[in-house]
């Protein structure tokens, strides 16, 4: 039943530590924040979820983490977001038609994200997809996770590097020329 904490300096109190301080320095902490983003069901809670990145950053880099470590963390939460957004357009688009593969492409793939990157990614589609009858079905998961990710603050690749773009939703077979 304690709830605030002295800081002290010598015998002169600097400062006081709240519980608050404490769940908020807990709410930041990267396996916390993708703990919260696999529990999320809506694009919302991922977006309000994803605002946490900064604040998680900058504790970060406040307790001397190294950039790489940084940079895999932030990394982390983007694929548990990426998941979940998957799971979400699943949910919302009904089973895939034939297997696929969701691919991190660029930072996201190098492990290498800052909290202001860009999405790059890609689909494989399973070959024996037919894509006259399919590609609606793709088309619409890929433009809902892209959205999703968009909301969350990665930005839409200027390059169209996307799988929402044809090229780079494509049959197996097709990546494998």
């Amino acid at each position: 039943d304690i709830h605030h904490l002295p800081v002290m300096n010598g015998e002169t109190i600097a400062g006081m530590v709240t519980t608050t301080d404490l769940m908020r320095l807990q709410s930041d902490n990267p396996v916390y924040l993708v703990s919260q983003v696999r529990k999320q069901d809506t694009v919302d809670g991922l977006v309000a979820a994803s605002r946490r990145i900064p604040t998680m950053v900058r504790h970060l880099v406040e307790a001397d983490a190294r950039a790489g470590d940084t940079a895999r963390l932030v990394t982390a939460v983007t694929d548990a977001i990426t998941q979940r957004l998957l799971a979400i357009a699943e949910a919302e688009c009904g089973p895939p038609p034939v297997p696929y593969a969701w691919l991190a492409l660029g930072s996201q793939a190098r492990r290498e994200q800052t909290a202001h990157s860009d999405q790059d990614n890609a689909l494989v589609l399973a070959d024996d997809v037919d894509l006259s009858a399919h590609d609606d079905y793709f088309r619409s998961l890929a433009q809902f996770v892209s959205d999703g990710l968009n909301a969350c603050g990665y930005d839409y690749c200027p390059g169209e590097v996307m799988a929402t773009t044809d090229r780079w939703r494509q049959p197996l077979a097709q990546w494998l020329t």
